[in-house]
């Protein structure tokens, strides 16, 4: 019951694990949306009108029933779709010791099936597309002086940046937050950062600031990389 033209769709990214002989790429799956039971309900009545969404719901709920069944009795379970087994996590202190919920755990493991893997790895057809560069993102730049959002900031004051991805962590010089001017492109660095976080930033504006208006641009850290994102209107220093 494939549907026609279905596609994996994938992007490559860095391999950063430290494995001797390892490909310097890997492949990561992007996946569009995720399908509920109640969907793959709909699905498989839409395909069979001589089969009730009812009898279906019937027929996966029994199934459910007798998968739990098994495991509570130890058995291990093989369908067309998926393994599953039941196994004890958790240590004993000696031979005469009794499971003990405080310590131990009952664990359900799920695989696919021998038969649903190499139906998928043969009959699948993939699609590179480019993969999405994380980069920092500066959602709100709140004035503490004024409580004004997004408009103005008073040069020697408190601020808070948020958003996400800000990670300015490390010893690069070009990381950190900038003004930079509207008319000029002149550059001014923050020199006092007073807390951070990877979604917020308090900092000092740089005093002696001219008065003006400015692009506020982040400059953060990824792996090797310096990235920088910055907030969709210019702020106003005042």
């Amino acid at each position: 019951m494939a549907q026609k033209n279905s596609t994996i769709r994938y992007s490559l990214k860095e391999n950063k694990l430290p494995v001797p002989n390892a490909p310097a790429y890997v492949a990561q799956v992007h996946g569009y949306k995720t399908v509920t039971q109640e969907q793959l309900i709909n699905v498989m009545a839409n395909a069979n009108t001589t089969v009730s969404r009812q009898d279906i719901i019937v027929v996966l709920d029994l199934l459910e029933s007798a998968v739990k069944e098994q495991l509570l009795n130890g058995n291990r379970i093989v369908t067309n779709l998926f393994k599953a087994r039941v196994s004890i996590k958790g240590g004993f202190e000696s031979a005469e010791a009794d499971f003990d919920r405080a310590g131990n755990k009952v664990q359900v493991s799920l695989s696919a099936a021998r038969s649903l893997q190499k139906y998928v790895d043969h009959e699948a057809a993939t699609e590179k597309v480019r993969g999405k560069v994380r980069l920092p993102e500066v959602d709100r730049v709140y004035n503490f002086t004024t409580g004004a959002v997004n408009s103005t900031l008073s040069a020697g004051r408190m601020a808070e940046l948020k958003g996400c991805n800000l990670f300015l962590n490390g010893t690069d010089p070009e990381l950190g937050i900038y003004f930079v001017a509207e008319e000029t492109g002149e550059e001014v660095k923050v020199e006092t950062i007073n807390r951070r976080t990877s979604g917020t930033v308090l900092f000092t504006v740089p005093a002696g600031m001219a008065a003006g208006d400015y692009k506020v641009t982040v400059r953060c850290a990824f792996g090797a990389d310096v990235r920088e994102g910055s907030l969709k209107k210019n702020i106003s220093v005042n």
